[in-house]
Parts: C-alpha cells; structure tokens; sequence
C-alpha cells in the first residue's frame, strides 16, 4: 500500500488537515487492516478503485464504496480490505466537517455513511466528478474547488465556536471550560449547546478524545514508555491512561500501542 499526504489550500488550511491517498495496484496477498479509534476530527473518503469492508466490534461488515463520510467517533473499529484499491480522501480539522457542509455534527456521531444519503443530489454530483477525474491531483483540485466555495456560506457564529475548537486542539486537551468561556466571552450553557452542534460532541468530551490522540503522536515520537506517554499527554496516572485507552481503543494499552499507527500520524 502506498499512502501520501498534501497540503490543503492556504483558505482550507483552518477547516482540512491534510489531503491523503491510499493506493494498491495488484490484489493484496496479505488483508490491509486499519484500526480506526475514537478521533475528533470527520473524514471524507472516495473509493475510485476496489471496496473495503468496515468491521464494528458487533454487527454485520459494512461494505464501503464510492463517496462516504466517517464522522467524529469515541469508539473504534476496524478497515479491511484483500483487493487493489484506489482512495482520496480528507481528514478535516474538528468541527470543520459539519460546518462546510451545513449540518450539525453531533447528529453524525460515530456513524459512517454514504455522502449522497447527506447531501443527496448535491453529494452524488460531487461523487460522480471525483471518482470520474483522471489522476489523484486532479481530484484533489476538485475538492479543493468545492469546499472554498462552500467558504462562502459560513456563519460568524460557527466560526467563534471553531475558534474555541481550534484552541483545546491546540492545548491538546488541556484547556478547561472555563478559560474557554472566559476567552471567548461566552456563558458556559451557550458554549456547551452551540460546541456540540458544531464539534458534535461536548468540550469536555472532546478534550479527552484529542488528549488520547496527542498520546497516539507522542508514543510515535518516543515509543519506549507508555508511563512517559500517559503523564506527558496530561493524565493524572497509569490507570487513568489506561481507562481511557481502553473507552477509545477498545483494547488496553500494551495491545493497542504494539500495532503500527504509522497511519495515524497527523501531525
């Protein structure tokens, strides 16, 4: 599998992360699995090659194909695939995802669904012209088209509360509710009602899932100690690092971090 990743345009860079690309030309002879976890920030992905299936720790495989959204989540899950595959896709910044799009976020928690049953004929017209295009870089172009103009439409209100989200990013996780209300000059139920509608989740909520995502980065960085890691992330002790591990990862520390997270890498 080869994976690469691009900048966004300087307009998107508030609102996208990174572009990405995951290609495969031959059939695999060994399945590709992706651990997903819990993660602030909604994704954006088209399959212009092959499926993937979706494994939830119950239910049926989810088959996944063409355009489909996976939206801010506090649970995990599993990406297989045996096939040659061909995928674009967008790792939005928290928040960004429902804004651009025009819905409220926390009504996309931890699903994973298929772009036209959102947007209907507006997403099956943008499915059709990416999976169609060319080459990764013209589809790239033409995502980087749609989203600056969906720019337009934004709200002042909805960029306020994407500040907020943008500052407990940028603490990773360590910024209380309090300094956001003191900052941001807002009454604590007000950020709290407007926060989950366009985060999807609550501040404090999600503080913890970006806490346990910088964790993710700094084991990478420094993959000798997950004590180290745990009290350099901000937890108060290993058992509180491993509760949260274990709420987001579905499987204790020592499993989790032994796998490649390569993947996860967003920084």
């Amino acid at each position: 599998m080869q994976y690469l990743r691009y900048t966004p345009s300087l307009r998107l860079r508030d609102f996208i992360h990174f572009f990405w690309t995951l290609e495969s030309s031959t059939p695999l002879t060994t399945p590709f699995l992706h651990w997903a976890v819990a993660s602030g920030s909604s994704k954006l992905v088209f399959q212009y090659q092959g499926t993937m299936g979706l494994e939830k720790p119950s239910g049926p495989t989810q088959i996944l194909t063409g355009a489909s959204i996976q939206a801010q989540t506090q649970r995990s899950f599993q990406y297989v695939t045996d096939q040659a595959v061909g995928l674009v896709g967008i790792y939005f910044h928290p928040g960004a995802l429902g804004v651009l799009l025009g819905v409220p976020a926390h009504e996309l928690n931890n699903q994973h669904l298929a772009l036209s049953d959102l947007l209907g004929q507006v997403g099956k017209d943008l499915e059709e012209t990416i999976l169609l295009a060319q080459s990764n870089a013209e589809r790239i172009n033409r995502l980087t088209v749609f989203f600056e103009r969906r720019l337009a439409g934004l709200l002042s209100s909805d960029v306020g509360i994407l500040r907020c989200i943008q500052a407990i990013t940028a603490s990773k996780g360590q910024l209380t509710i309090q300094a956001l209300v003191d900052q941001y000059y807002l009454s604590q139920r007000q950020l709290e009602r407007r926060f989950k509608t366009i985060a999807g989740f609550s501040p404090k909520l999600l503080s913890r899932i970006i806490r346990f995502e910088h964790s993710i980065h700094l084991f990478m960085d420094d993959p000798t100690s997950l004590t180290q890691t745990a009290y350099a992330a901000g937890y108060s002790d290993q058992s509180h690092f491993i509760r949260e591990v274990n709420e987001f990862a579905g499987q204790s520390p020592m499993n989790y971090f032994m796998q490649d997270l390569s993947l996860f890498r967003s920084e």
